[in-house]
């Protein structure tokens, strides 16, 4: 049987985002060294993660990389599915 990890990330004072988050205000997800490799590890055993779809919209999809790599798996909640997104598979 499969194990299922609810997570999320807060600053030490209490934040999940920063001032005015929006689409296109944030910064690149691109995590270097030490910390991209510990990611990629975590992320490359985990079977699919879901997402909500503001979360999609303002890290741009990551650019298609999602953490994880691209073989990572993603479900995104969402009531209007982008048409550049849209997979068959």
């Amino acid at each position: 049987m499969g194990k299922v990890v609810a997570d999320i990330t807060m600053s030490l004072d209490g934040f999940i985002t920063g001032p005015d988050d929006a689409p296109g205000r944030g910064r690149r997800f691109d995590p270097l060294d030490v910390d991209r490799k510990v990611l990629w590890e975590a992320m490359g055993s985990t079977g699919a993660g879901i997402i909500g779809r503001r979360m999609f919209d303002i890290t741009g999809g990551w650019g298609g990389n999602p953490p994880g790599g691209p073989e990572a798996r993603y479900f995104v909640l969402t009531h209007s599915v982008p048409a550049e997104w849209v997979s068959t598979e």
